[in-house]
């Protein structure tokens, strides 16, 4: 990992810890049958799983990573430079960003293509439970409940633009997320 960031470093330093005011709160979800959804003041992200996902074999914490990695993929750029707190209904998934480490390898394995993209993009960060019932919009972006999703939202809302960005989940995201989990250099 240490060496795939040195090759792409900037020579910028990172900017100096100060005390935690959180530039920016995202809220996720996943839906082991369903999919998964992002929310970020007004911006969001919904997709479903590929088919085989849906199938099982994957834990709910490795499905509840899975958005984290698309949000700092997805948003870095803006977030980069800043303190982000990503609110999480899944414990694992909050122990494992705190802890920056995990048992289960998958998880590990997304951990590090988390990580590495928070330090391509100057992100701190950190997770903090969120009670499954205060995670209505991204539970409903995750469950492709439109209607709700609107219901609990006001003004405009800005779609991510995952079916045009370049780690699209379907098909290259994946691809992506899997050749990481394999991979022995990440």
């Amino acid at each position: 990992m240490w060496v795939s960031l040195l090759e792409s470093f900037n020579g910028i330093p990172l900017q100096v810890w100060r005390e935690w005011e959180w530039d920016a709160q995202l809220f996720s979800d996943a839906a082991g049958s369903s999919g998964f959804g992002l929310y970020w003041e007004g911006r969001w992200c919904a997709e479903e799983w590929p088919q085989e996902w849906k199938q099982g074999g994957r834990s709910i914490a490795f499905l509840e990573f899975v958005p984290l990695i698309v949000a700092v993929c997805l948003w870095g750029a803006e977030l980069s430079h800043s303190l982000v707190l990503f609110r999480v209904d899944n414990l694992a998934v909050v122990q494992t960003v705190n802890r920056q480490s995990a048992r289960e390898a998958g998880l590990l394995q997304l951990l590090r293509v988390f990580v590495l993209q928070c330090l391509r993009n100057d992100i701190q960060f950190s997770a903090k439970h969120v009670p499954g019932v205060h995670n209505d919009i991204a539970d409903a972006l995750s469950r492709s409940q439109w209607e709700r999703f609107h219901g609990l939202t006001t003004g405009p809302n800005e779609r991510g633009p995952i079916v045009n960005h370049p780690l699209a989940l379907s098909g290259r995201f994946v691809a992506y997320v899997v050749m990481a989990v394999h991979a022995k250099n990440v």
